[in-house]
């Protein structure tokens, strides 16, 4: 019977699945696979970044992109392009609502870890395949649906291991290409990766794991790390760590011009001024200009001096900026004025119930030792994202990636709690009218 149940589960599991991978699908339908969102100045640096790499290495080192992303996500653009021999997006939509798909199996399968029921596991699942916000950005072109698979599937891996559970040698040297990947595509995603894999590797060793496979896991994630940095080396005729927009978002990291967007109620036309601001803001111009030969690590270098500069000439204003950027990502709402009403009330009634909930099971003390390694997981990846994030003008779609999956998780873990407690109080009503 029990294997019955474990078979009638893993199919229920990619049943779930196969509806995130349709749910996403079906967005993709009405919005347009092609639907892109592009920036003020009319382009999307992702896929600008692929179009260059479709030009060639040799073309790629004489124009090469000063204020880069991490190149890992427009090298998958790029691939995708090369497969459909054109520049539509069709293949990379389905590549993402795959990632949805797998997503909504993995928040089915840690709900099942937790203990959940299977009803609340299903519904967490399901909720989270139809949740707006995140399908908002699974029908975009950007990082956040691989972000959210990435994450995910390290709870995956961190609940089997500090549960004692055995993993295959796939999944040991999953984790290393995942971490990489992670790190190639987004690149302020080093700390949390590095953060978590101290945990997992430190129970690996004391679980004794087959050392060679784990050192051949490791040394996988080096060496891709090191070939990486070769290249960018030999890309930017020097030495930048991951990318060169360090420098760029470092100079306007203590920049008190985004606070109004950081409290998120600002007027439609004020938040328009200061997106415009942010282009014409940059030093970078001026530094290329005055340069005898383009040099984009000193350029790099010249921006963080600037923006260290700009945070200690002003150290109090600093500091205040620094320490309202935590609450620009986990506030329970979109920006006002950069969304319409519609969708700023629909982000609090979605995201206040989510958030209480999420408060609610991360200071309980009666968890059952799974859970506790569940709220370990998400404290540890909070707070490294949180602290990676302080170098960027932080977006609450950074938020959404990370931690709204837990959310729903949170969310159904304490409508189960009620409901056992609302069952329970009306037995015991039975029971007094009984007697």
């Amino acid at each position: 019977m029990l294997k019955l149940t474990r078979r009638s589960d893993n199919h229920l599991f990619k049943v779930l699945a196969v509806f995130g991978f349709c749910v996403a699908l079906c967005v993709d339908f009405f919005r347009g696979f092609e639907y892109v969102i592009l920036q003020v100045d009319g382009r999307n640096d992702y896929v600008t970044q692929a179009e260059e790499m479709l030009r060639g290495w040799s073309y790629m080192l004489s124009n090469p992109n000063p204020l880069g992303h991490g190149i890992g996500f427009s090298f998958l653009i790029a691939l995708t392009f090369l497969i459909s021999n054109s520049t539509s997006f069709v293949i990379m939509k389905i590549l993402l609502a795959i990632c949805h798909g797998t997503s909504a199996y993995l928040i089915a399968r840690i709900g099942f870890q937790i203990g959940l029921k299977k009803p609340f596991w299903v519904l967490a699942s399901v909720l989270y395949a139809i949740d707006p916000f995140i399908l908002f950005s699974v029908s975009d072109i950007t990082t956040e649906p691989i972000v959210t698979l990435f994450v995910l599937y390290w709870a995956f891996l961190f609940l089997r291991v500090m549960k004692g559970g055995n993993l295959d040698n796939l999944h040991i040297l999953l984790f290393s290409l995942s971490g990489f990947y992670s790190v190639f595509a987004r690149p302020n995603s080093i700390l949390p990766f590095a953060m978590i894999a101290t945990f997992i590797l430190y129970k690996w060793i004391k679980a004794r794991v087959n050392k060679v496979v784990l050192s051949f896991s490791v040394s996988i994630f080096l060496s891709l790390l090191i070939v990486y940095e070769f290249i960018l080396t030999k890309l930017y005729a020097g030495f930048v760590f991951l990318s060169p927009a360090g420098g760029y978002n470092a100079e306007v990291m203590c920049s008190k011009v985004f606070v109004p967007q950081y409290l998120g109620f600002i007027s439609q036309a004020e938040n328009t001024r200061i997106n415009n601001w942010v282009y014409g803001a940059t030093k970078s111009g001026e530094i290329f200009a005055n340069q005898e030969v383009y040099n984009i690590p000193a350029a790099n270098q010249e921006l963080w001096k600037l923006g260290i500069k700009s945070c200690l000439a002003q150290p109090l204003e600093s500091l205040g900026v620094l320490l309202i950027k935590p609450f620009a990502l986990w506030r329970p709402y979109v920006v006002y004025g950069a969304y319409s009403p519609t969708v700023f009330f629909a982000s609090l009634l979605l995201w206040v119930p989510l958030t209480i909930a999420a408060i609610y099971f991360l200071t309980r003390r009666n968890l059952n030792p799974i859970q506790s390694q569940l709220r370990n997981y998400f404290l540890i990846m909070a707070i490294s994202f949180t602290i990676s994030l302080e170098l960027t003008p932080t977006q609450i779609r950074h938020r959404v990636a990370f931690a709204e999956p837990f959310y729903w998780l949170f969310f159904v873990w304490s409508a189960s709690v009620l409901l056992n407690f609302l069952v329970k109080k009306r037995r015991m009503a039975n029971i007094s009218i009984k007697f």
